[in-house]
Order: C-alpha cells, then sequence, then structure tokens
C-alpha cells in the first residue's frame, strides 16, 4: 500500500489520535477511513433526483409584485 506523509498541527494530530483509538483502529486506517468517507460523501445523495416530483402540491407561480413595493437598499441595512 502506498504512503503517504503530511504536516498536520499538534492538535488535528491529537484530534486523530484520539478517535482513532475510539473507533479501535490505527490512526493510518483511520485517516484512510476518512478519506474514503468524504469520496463516497461527493456530489448529492443517492436517490435525491428521484424526489422531484414526488411529492404531489398544489404549488403555484405567484405574480410578480409591483416595483414601487420594494424596499429602498438603505433600508435594508438600517
Amino acid at each position: 500500500m502506498p504512503q503517504l506523509s503530511l504536516y498536520v498541527t499538534e492538535e488535528n494530530l491529537a484530534l486523530l489520535r484520539a478517535r482513532a483509538k475510539a473507533s479501535g483502529l490505527s490512526l493510518s486506517k483511520h485517516v484512510n477511513r476518512l478519506i474514503e468517507q468524504d469520496a463516497n460523501n461527493a456530489g448529492w445523495p443517492k436517490g435525491f433526483w428521484n424526489l422531484y416530483g414526488a411529492i404531489s402540491d398544489d404549488f403555484e407561480i405567484p405574480d410578480d409584485l409591483p416595483p414601487d413595493d420594494d424596499a429602498e437598499f438603505e433600508q435594508l441595512f438600517a
């Protein structure tokens, strides 16, 4: 298996060691698991696009409101 050297802060190393110990894994296996989890969580969750249109509702796009009802930009930060 390839090896990797990297620099981390003392605080991050302590955190990694503590979490590896708590999970019953070596430091290398714990970090490898974190990398795998990150790679598997990239993008949309599995089945996300199957939800589109799954709920039947009566949503209607509202009519545009008149621009005169808009607040002045400065009022938003007053």
